[in-house]
């Protein structure tokens, strides 16, 4: 409601563009009607709410591989709507992205743990009872971001993923490890 009462407070909207169905209104073509991104990041692809998918499944023997394509498909419509001056933030561990990403017009930042050419290279990952540690490389230079709490593995790629939107958009690297070692916390439940 703030957004659109006194837009001209914001600099950046972040929106969660999530899809439910390849069917209107709940899939990515419909979303993409109502939100034009400049910048995105794609996380991953699984089989969330792949139920919805299930019935739109053809060959029955290839049923799980099918239903992830055709989510993907959905996901990636996402990615394949920036304009040339737009950015991804290419997830390279994600199959299903790292194949999309070919074929983009957009310019892209890619995070990996395993391909070394990343340009955010997660080098290593410390889980104990209390912190979560996370050192990458970008660009030649080493960083090491420490959370005073445990965290799931997965979250290394989270961290990674929006210190280089932060970077798109204008913010140092170091800058956005201090704003996230300092101000994260996990909401409630």
């Amino acid at each position: 409601i703030k957004l659109l009462f006194d837009f001209g407070k914001y600099d950046f909207l972040v929106a969660e563009m999530g899809i439910d169905s390849p069917k209107p209104p709940k899939n990515m073509d419909y979303l993409l009607k109502i939100v034009r991104p400049k910048v995105v990041v794609l996380t991953n692809i699984d089989y969330e709410h792949s139920v919805y998918f299930e019935p739109y499944v053809k060959d029955k023997k290839r049923f799980e591989e099918e239903v992830l394509d055709l989510i993907s498909q959905e996901e990636t419509l996402l990615l394949k709507s920036l304009p040339k001056d737009g950015w991804v933030i290419v997830n390279m561990d994600d199959p299903q992205i790292l194949k999309a990403s070919r074929d983009l017009r957009a310019n892209q930042i890619t995070v990996s743990s395993e391909y070394k050419d990343a340009d955010f290279l997660i080098s290593e990952v410390e889980i104990s009872v209390d912190s979560f540690i996370i050192q990458f490389l970008n660009k030649g230079k080493k960083f090491v971001m420490k959370i005073k709490q445990p965290l799931p593995y997965f979250f290394a790629h989270s961290f990674v993923l929006s210190i280089a939107v932060s970077k798109v958009l204008g913010v140092d690297v170091s800058e956005a490890i201090l704003t996230l070692q300092n101000k994260f916390s996990l909401p409630p439940g």
